[in-house]
């Protein structure tokens, strides 16, 4: 297997080190590469994005250098799923290569609109709305430092969803994959099967056990199943 740069995207409230236990069982040849947002982690001084398309115009400055290297593909889950797409759509903008193969994990395709996340007005309903979703101990919300800080990052990441705004795009000529957890509550098999629309190539869909973060809690499952892809790819 030749060698690749995998870059992954974080999920609403979460930040680069979610896919750090990922280099356990990685293939030698995939490079992972975990992207951290602003206002967390080793960037956590760096304020907030205001808006989607600032988080896009951050994360292409900090990806587009490593995409002369040779082959790249992306991972997102959840929210790190819309980051992958825009991204990908601004790379194409701009005449960047390709990508060798996307990963769409535990989001509904971008065309698709459902509840906003601005409804959450009070801390009780915001962290009843992070607690049924899983994937989040209760515990960080019992400590009032640590509530306050997580709380501050999942209202930004769940203001970024909320300004994103959708523009069709001509489908990909290059093979995805669309990873969901069986008892997600959030993506119907009608949400997993609506991405096959986005490419003109393979759309392959892999259900795992397990609830929106199913990737946390079946890891092997998980990374075996993109070093499979991978290997078949190369």
């Amino acid at each position: 297997m030749k060698s690749v740069n995998l870059f992954c995207f974080p999920f609403a409230g979460g930040s680069s080190i979610a896919y750090f236990p990922w280099k356990r069982y990685l293939h030698p040849a995939i490079k992972l590469h975990s992207v951290e947002l602003a206002g967390r982690g080793a960037r956590c001084r760096i304020p907030f994005y205001t808006d989607f398309k600032e988080a896009i115009d951050d994360i292409y400055e900090q990806v587009y250098p490593l995409l002369e290297e040779g082959p790249y593909v992306m991972f997102g889950h959840s929210m790190g799923a819309l980051l992958v797409y825009a991204l990908i759509e601004r790379i194409r903008h701009k005449g960047g290569p390709p990508p060798e193969h996307l990963f769409f994990s535990g989001r509904f395709p971008p065309h698709i609109r459902k509840e906003s996340l601005k409804e959450y007005q009070s801390d009780d309903e915001l962290i009843q709305r992070i607690l049924r979703f899983g994937g989040t101990p209760k515990e960080l919300f019992e400590v009032p430092e640590m509530a306050e800080m997580y709380l501050a990052i999942f209202r930004a990441d769940f203001h970024l969803i909320d300004t994103y705004i959708h523009v069709d795009h001509s489908q990909y000529d290059f093979d995805i994959s669309v990873l969901a957890g069986r008892e997600d509550p959030d993506v119907t098999q009608e949400d997993i099967e609506s991405w096959k629309s986005y490419t003109s190539h393979s759309c392959h869909l892999n259900t795992f056990n397990g609830g929106h973060f199913f990737l946390k809690d079946q890891i092997q499952d998980v990374v075996g199943y993109i070093n499979k892809i991978l290997t078949e790819v190369y």
